[in-house]
């Protein structure tokens, strides 16, 4: 930031980032990443160069954000008819009497109520997919893997969190068959707050076990050839 000087590419390309801030949609999804856009065009102004790694880490919560919208809407009637297929097999396995018509999950409880939940395009979990994606992203920022040994942790990644969310619907449709529709409503919607951050505390342990496990490699590989 000390070095910096005025480069005209980065000159426009933070007035860009200045009207696109104010002149683009409002939308609730978007207004922290809109206000951050703002800042970072006139960072981007009076900093130049300094301006790429905050850059690539407003790119990194962008995508975040758009992510689950775009999937949503590309593959989310599919997604939500898989989820309810896995879901009623998985209940099914667990001796829990529910069945699935299209996107439609029916039981009756133990109460003996008929309940029936539709399954959305946001159940697919496409929203924290993202999140895990960016996680990931800011994860190769800091303490960067290899990239063969990335790709197929990423993919375990990617599956655990996929996996996750199916047990977050599973779980949500046990509690409602238990429980009441009161219960079922109430577990989707906290069940990701504590089913989230302990798969990724795993995946995390993964990932800096894989990390540390590469840098002893190198570093005996260096070791080797010095000798």
């Amino acid at each position: 930031m000390q070095a910096h000087k005025l480069s005209l590419p980065f000159v426009i390309a933070g007035v860009a980032l200045v009207a696109l801030s104010i002149f683009l949609p409002r939308s609730d999804d978007f207004l922290i990443f809109l206000m951050l856009m703002g800042w970072l065009g006139l960072f981007t102004l009076i900093f130049a160069g300094a301006s790429i790694l905050p850059s690539i880490l407003l790119t990194i919560y962008g995508f975040s954000l758009i992510f689950p919208l775009l999937m949503n809407g590309w593959s989310g009637e599919l997604s939500a008819m898989l989820v309810t297929k896995t879901v009623t097999g998985i209940t099914g396995i667990l001796g829990l009497p529910i069945t699935g018509e299209g996107v439609v999950i029916h039981f009756t409880n133990l109460a003996g109520n008929a309940i029936s939940t539709t399954i959305v395009p946001g159940c697919a979990g496409y929203a924290t997919i993202g999140v895990f994606i960016a996680l990931f992203a800011l994860m190769m920022l800091d303490i960067r893997l290899p990239l063969k040994k990335a790709w197929y942790i990423f993919l375990i990644g990617l599956a655990g969190t996929w996996l996750q969310n199916i047990i977050r619907v599973v779980v949500s449709v046990a509690a409602g068959y238990y429980w009441g529709s009161g219960a079922l409503g109430a577990m989707h919607y906290n069940a990701a707050y504590v089913i989230f951050p302990l798969w990724y505390a795993l995946f995390a342990y993964i990932y800096l076990r894989q990390a540390g496990w590469s840098r002893v490699s190198t570093k005996e590989k260096s070791e080797g050839t010095d000798g």
